[in-house]
């Protein structure tokens, strides 16, 4: 049975500054600590909150129900995995910018959107990107985005900058809704790395976020889960780059990786 509530924004006329897309699947903890984290902080401009659940059978739709008043659109209905919720997501935005922000995942501090205003105001930059705190399942930190790939953030982030592997979190990756295309469905675990690849083909002027935007958590996958992701991840770098090209930087990954 399809679900779904539609509130209107507090000022009709006024387009919202950032767009947070929120996709959940019965992760009921995870989706209300993602919305606290979101509405817990100081919010100096309209955002817009989506919310995009596939039809979860746990206690999910009672968590956004919660927080419904500050919810712009909500949803919960079968999809055809997290990529078409993803979908479904950027069409429902109407924001200047669009933020990705899944169940589990937290904006950093209660300060970070108050922090980001500025910067996305100024509406020079196609790409605002940071550093993400990566969490424990029960949120303690443990370590930065970059300390745990060993890959620092570039200065400025281009189509390069991820050809010997992502230095960005997609959890940490704002990106103007205009320049934004549709997730990859034949993909099924890496169409978030082709998003962004794709994005930074059309090289979009970039602005490094002075601090951490987000928090992820790092969680254990099945070896045939990860297997299977790092095929397709080596499939999708070899398109992007060259098989050879490819092949040559996995031999520098591994040669870094040795030191």
């Amino acid at each position: 049975m399809k679900n779904v509530m539609k509130k209107n924004h507090p000022k009709m006329n006024e387009v919202p500054l950032l767009s947070i897309v929120t996709i959940n699947y019965n992760n009921q903890a995870g989706l209300d600590r993602t919305l606290s984290s979101i509405f817990d902080t100081t919010i100096p401009f309209l955002i817009e909150s989506i919310i995009i659940d596939g039809a979860s059978s746990d206690a999910s739709v009672e968590v956004i129900k919660k927080y419904e008043p500050k919810i712009a659109y909500w949803q919960s209905e079968r999809d055809k995995g997290i990529y078409d919720a993803m979908n479904i997501g950027l069409a429902k935005s109407t924001g200047r910018y669009v933020w990705f922000l899944n169940s589990g995942d937290l904006v950093n501090e209660r300060s970070t959107l108050k922090h980001l205003h500025p910067v996305l105001l100024q509406d020079k930059w196609d790409i605002v990107y940071g550093e993400t705190q990566m969490v424990d399942i029960q949120y303690n930190v443990i370590g930065s985005g970059s300390e745990n790939s060993n890959r620092p953030l570039p200065e400025t982030l281009h189509y390069n900058s991820f050809k010997y592997g992502m230095n960005v979190v997609h959890q940490s990756f704002i990106v103007k809704r205009e320049i934004a295309p549709l997730y990859d469905l034949r993909l099924k675990h890496v169409s978030d790395i082709d998003w962004i690849l794709r994005i930074l083909k059309t090289e979009p002027n970039s602005y490094l976020f002075s601090e951490p935007i987000s928090r992820f958590v790092l969680e254990g996958h099945s070896s045939q889960n990860r297997k299977a992701a790092n095929w397709e991840r080596f499939k999708l770098f070899s398109k992007h780059y060259g098989l050879l090209n490819n092949l040559l930087n996995h031999v520098k990954i591994l040669f870094q990786y040795l030191k």
